[in-house]
C-alpha cells in the first residue's frame, strides 16, 4: 500500500509541476502582449483608424457608406514589407472605428472594404510580401468573361504614420469606391427574345494604390429582367469595376441570333454626352436604348438626359445598320467577329464556384 501511495503522490506532484509553467507561460503573454489600456508600459501606442467616404479627390461625400459585408485592413511597415491583417464583417462604415494596438514604429495602410469571391488578393506574406507586389484582380472565367455581378468594392491607402509607445492615436483612412452600377434599358421596335448584352473593359487588375493596371480585356455579363407590361424591352444590370474616361469601354448588344447590333463607346460615346455626370463621385447610371425595326437608335437617354443623335442620309434600299459613330465613315460593322462567350449557349456559372 505505501509503494502505491507513493506513485499516486508522485505523479500527483508531476501534474502540478507540468500545469505551473504552462499557467506562468499564459500569464507572461498576457502581461505582455496584451497592453492593458490602464498601464500599458513598454507596449506600443494604441491605433485607432475610422474611415470616410470620399469621391476620387479626396471631397467628402453624402450619404456615407452602405453597410458592408467586409472590411480588410492590410498592415506595412516603413520598408514596405507586410505586417498583419485585421478583418471585420457586417459593419456600417459611417460610425464604426477599427482599435489597432500595434509595437511602436512607422507603418501604412492599404484598406480593401468589400472583398466577395468575386475578388481575388495577390499573395501577402507577413515579412515577406512587399508594397509594390500587393494587388487586386477580379475574378473571371478561363475566357475572361465576368458572368456575375461583381460585390461593391472600395479602396483606401493612408501614408505612413509613427506609432509611439503609451500614446493612443486616431487616423481617418478615406474610401472611394471601385465600382459602378450601370443599367441598361433597351426598347425594340416589336416584342423580341431575350438579347446578348456585355461591356467590354481592360479594368480588372489592381495595384496597391487602388490604379488600374494593363492586362487582358474582360468581357461583363448581366442580370436580364423583363417588364411584365412590356415585351419589346429588355433590362441588363451591371456591376463594372473602376471606369476611366479614357478607355474604350464598349457597350455592345447583339441578337438572339448573335447578330451584332449595336457597339459603343461607353464613355466618350454615351456617359460623357450627359453634362452633369461626375466621374469623380458618380457610381450609378441607366442608359436607355430605344430601335427603330432596323435596328438604328433613335433615342438615347443617359440618367434622363437625351442625346441627340445625328441623322444620316442613306440610301432607300440600304439594307445596312449603321451605329451612331459608324453612321459617318459608311462602314458595315455587321461582320465582326464574335467574342469567345458569344460562340456557345449561356454561361452556367455557379456562385461561389473558382475559376480561371
Amino acid at each position: 500500500m505505501k509503494i502505491v501511495t507513493y506513485k499516486i503522490k508522485i505523479q500527483y506532484n508531476l501534474r502540478i509541476m507540468k500545469v505551473i509553467p504552462t499557467l506562468s507561460f499564459i500569464t507572461l503573454i498576457f502581461l505582455s502582449a496584451g497592453c492593458i489600456r490602464e498601464n500599458r508600459s513598454g507596449c506600443g501606442g494604441y491605433l485607432s483608424l475610422k474611415f470616410r467616404y470620399t469621391d476620387s479627390n479626396g471631397a467628402p461625400l453624402t450619404p456615407g457608406f452602405p453597410e458592408t459585408d467586409h472590411l480588410s485592413v492590410f498592415v506595412f511597415d516603413r520598408q514596405g514589407i507586410f505586417v498583419c491583417e485585421r478583418k471585420d464583417s457586417a459593419l456600417q462604415l459611417d460610425h464604426y472605428m477599427m482599435e489597432m494596438p500595434l509595437p511602436q514604429g512607422r507603418y501604412q495602410f492599404v484598406v480593401w472594404a468589400g472583398l466577395s469571391e468575386s475578388y481575388r488578393l495577390s499573395s501577402h506574406v507577413p515579412s515577406q510580401t512587399h508594397l509594390e507586389d500587393f494587388g487586386l484582380q477580379l475574378n473571371r472565367t478561363t475566357d475572361n468573361t465576368v458572368p456575375i455581378l461583381p460585390s461593391l468594392l472600395y479602396h483606401g491607402l493612408h501614408e505612413t504614420i509613427d506609432v509611439n509607445a503609451d500614446e493612443d492615436q486616431e487616423i481617418t483612412v478615406d474610401l472611394r469606391r471601385i465600382t459602378n452600377n450601370i443599367h441598361v434599358i433597351v426598347h425594340y421596335a416589336t416584342p423580341t427574345l431575350q438579347p446578348r448584352i456585355s461591356i467590354e473593359d481592360n479594368n480588372g487588375n489592381y495595384d496597391y494604390q487602388g490604379e488600374t493596371l494593363s492586362g487582358q480585356p474582360i468581357s461583363y455579363l448581366p442580370e436580364y429582367s423583363q417588364p411584365s407590361d412590356s415585351p419589346n424591352t429588355w433590362i441588363a444590370d451591371f456591376n463594372v469595376m473602376q471606369l476611366q474616361t479614357d478607355s474604350d469601354t464598349r457597350l455592345k448588344i447583339y441578337s438572339p441570333e448573335k447578330e451584332l447590333q449595336y457597339n459603343e463607346k461607353l464613355i466618350s460615346g454615351l456617359l460623357a454626352e450627359n453634362p452633369d455626370i461626375d466621374f469623380n463621385s458618380d457610381h450609378d447610371f441607366t442608359i436607355e436604348i430605344t430601335f427603330d425595326s432596323y435596328y438604328v437608335p433613335v433615342s438615347i437617354r443617359i440618367n434622363d438626359w437625351e442625346i441627340i443623335i445625328e441623322e444620316a442620309v442613306l440610301p432607300f434600299f440600304s439594307p445596312i445598320k449603321y451605329m451612331p459613330e459608324q453612321r459617318m465613315s459608311g462602314r458595315d460593322q455587321r461582320m465582326i467577329e464574335l467574342p469567345d462567350f458569344l460562340q456557345s449557349d449561356l454561361l452556367h456559372y455557379p456562385f461561389g464556384a473558382s475559376v480561371g
